[in-house]
């Protein structure tokens, strides 16, 4: 359950359009706006399946006219407003952690501080159930989990795994660059 001081603090709007599992467009006081949700990343589009199934889900949960709770967090670069959206009480981010659709963006959770642990938990429970992208062999793909290329390079020095080609190179100069081009596939042994 959310905290209700998160949303005491929201306004209400109409959802007008989705972009992606991520991105949507409300209309608010008369005006459209470009929604961000906040703390959490989906696949793009162009990442078939994943992206067009995160597409789905968020279409699912908020059809054009469906009405939202809206709590502004920022403006990103791209001038998006980025915010967390409630049906009642339900945190539509937090949902799509929960189904599997989204990750949580780890570099932005300072956004939801007071729900910061039920979005790991909920990131958690996904990847132990494998539901949505986490059913798949390869939990660590360019855009799934949330993390931006350099990050993800950095993760991978402290992360057990083997890869499917080639077998026995450095990580700095043959992962980073597939990553970067190819979106290499790692798969992970616990």
């Amino acid at each position: 359950m959310t905290p209700l001081s998160a949303i005491a603090q929201t306004t209400s709007a109409t959802v007008v359009s989705i972009g992606d599992g991520d991105t949507l467009r409300i209309r608010q006081s008369g005006q459209v706006t470009t929604i961000r949700l906040s703390c959490v990343d989906t696949p793009e589009r162009a990442q078939s399946p994943w992206g067009q199934q995160s597409t789905s889900r968020l279409k699912q949960l908020l059809p054009a006219g469906k009405a939202v709770q809206v709590r502004e967090i920022t403006r990103d670069h791209y001038g998006r407003t980025v915010a967390e959206l409630y049906v009642g009480k339900q945190s539509i981010n937090l949902q799509m952690v929960k189904d599997g659709q989204a990750a949580v963006y780890r570099q932005y959770l300072k956004g939801c501080t007071a729900t910061k642990d039920q979005y790991l938990q909920a990131e958690a429970q996904a990847k132990q159930r494998r539901l949505g992208f986490w059913n798949q062999k390869c939990q660590l793909c360019l855009g799934i989990i949330g993390d931006r290329v350099k990050d993800v390079a950095e993760k991978i020095k402290h992360l057990n795994f083997r890869l499917k080609s080639p077998p026995k190179q450095t990580l700095e100069k043959s992962v980073r660059p597939k990553l970067v081009e190819k979106s290499s596939v790692l798969e992970f042994w616990h």
